[in-house]
């Protein structure tokens, strides 16, 4: 990758610039829009949170790991600005095409610089690229500038998400504030310019505007219906698999939402739900056959060891590796590391093997993962499953974490691995055992659109 200097005038200006620019506005959309809402709390304190934490990740990468993809994502959307000053036509090629490495030498020359070739010959990590170049015509090519208006952007979208789920009363706005705001490892790893930033704010907005569709009745407007595709798109284009643990959860939750209308029927109700089941089981080995080329289910365990042991003999992202319970490579024997796998996703790295300083952040949060599971166990642990089996966004948070559980605890090995892919699931985990049988309720009095 060539070195860009992250410190140049223009590009400190830009981002001081950008960062007076967005404390202006924010402050002013509070006043003007926020400070009306009965729930308005947090507004202001998470946004400038989420600028924090994404300032703090860009530098621990430029000087603790002096350099990383973070920086090739941007380089790569740098190099595509130039292109479109040099051509619009390759440039608009570039956009809307897989990348492809011949067309590299093609388009790109030595006046418009080349993206770093190990995220040009990869399709889902350019495509952040082209996100972000985006960003590059506003801010004059500052990577800081970008990443303030990235954690600005999804520092709105998380708070959009507290406002909506506070509106289904299921929690105490301190756990979900905990959950969606302020978890340190998400505002950390899903705040700059990253793969993760992008899949995690398009599934919140995504799922955001589901529960306000669904389950608060509100009527769906175009660009409401726009939003939500576009969310699907991103995540398709970067991460599938996310979309793949989304639609199992999505059927069997409006499954949930279809049998607690029928009341006198037991048979229709299990018809149902057996027939969702079987449709939520037969996409994921569609998928997965698919995917490994259709091979049978050995072959696709087969390729599931391999994906692991790729990310356990990749030291990018250091050496901490775990393991989980897993006798031998049969299939009765993954099957049978399927809850090891999704402990791992949930609670791992302990704070006995948070041993560097960053893994100690997620240690501590699993300290507090614990002691609320403990919580959730020894009080109204009856009732509490009562609420979640009537609630769809409770039956979509359970789904979406065995499946996504599973698959970030089984394939990724090394500890700074997990604790970027576990992100996505940790809020939802929160919102699941968090859940309070004390709250009042009532609705909110004004409504926020």
């Amino acid at each position: 990758m060539e070195n860009l200097n992250h410190f140049d005038l223009i590009s400190i200006l830009s981002g001081i610039i950008w960062l007076l620019l967005t404390v202006l506005f924010v402050s002013w959309f509070y006043f003007a829009k926020i400070q009306s809402i009965k729930n308005n709390k947090y507004f202001l304190s998470s946004i400038f949170f989420k600028i924090l934490a994404a300032l703090g990740f860009s530098f621990i990468y430029l000087f603790y790991y002096q350099g990383g993809d973070t920086f090739a994502y941007w380089d790569g959307a740098v190099k595509l600005n130039n292109l479109f000053w040099e051509s619009p036509k390759d440039y608009l090629w570039e956009m809307v095409n897989p990348s492809d490495i011949f067309n590299q030498r093609l388009h790109f020359n030595s006046t418009t610089g080349y993206p770093p070739s190990w995220i040009y010959k990869e399709p889902e990590s350019f495509f952040v690229s082209k996100v972000l170049s985006f960003f590059s015509f506003i801010t004059f090519n500052s990577y800081w500038a970008t990443t303030i208006i990235l954690a600005t952007i999804g520092g709105g979208i998380s708070w959009y998400f507290y406002y909506i789920l506070s509106k289904l009363n299921l929690h105490k706005d301190s756990v979900i504030a905990f959950a969606v705001l302020f978890l340190p490892s998400v505002s950390f790893w899903c705040f700059g310019i990253s793969k993760d930033t992008v899949v995690y704010l398009a599934l919140i907005l995504l799922c955001s505007y589901l529960v306000k569709t669904f389950l608060l009745k509100e009527k769906l407007s175009v660009s409401r219906a726009i939003l939500m595709l576009f969310c699907v798109f991103l995540i398709y284009h970067i991460r599938i698999h996310v979309i793949v643990a989304m639609f199992p959860a999505l059927i069997l939750a409006f499954g949930s939402h279809i049998t607690r209308k029928i009341h006198d029927n037991r048979i229709k109700k299990f018809s149902i739900r057996l027939l969702l089941y079987m449709i939520s089981a037969g996409f994921l080995l569609f998928y997965i056959q698919a995917s490994s080329g259709g091979g049978d289910l050995q072959k696709i365990m087969d390729d599931l060891i391999i994906i692991q042991q790729d990310f356990a003999q990749n030291t990018t992202y250091g050496d901490k590796r775990y393991t989980i319970f897993m006798q031998d490579y049969s299939v009765q024997s993954i099957l049978l590391s399927i809850p090891s796998a999704i402990l791992a996703a949930i609670y791992r790295p302990y704070i006995w093997e948070a041993l560097n300083p960053m893994l100690l952040l997620n240690g501590l949060e699993s300290l507090v993962l614990i002691y609320l599971t403990f919580q959730f166990i020894t009080d109204s642990f009856t009732e509490k499953v009562k609420i979640i089996r009537q609630n769809e966004l409770l039956n979509f948070s359970l789904i979406f974490i065995l499946i996504m559980g599973f698959s970030v605890g089984f394939t990724s090995g090394l500890f700074g691995v997990l604790v970027r892919f576990k992100a996505v699931v940790l809020p939802f985990f929160i919102l699941l055992i968090g859940i309070s049988t004390k709250v009042d309720r009532v609705n909110q009095d004004k409504e926020f659109n």
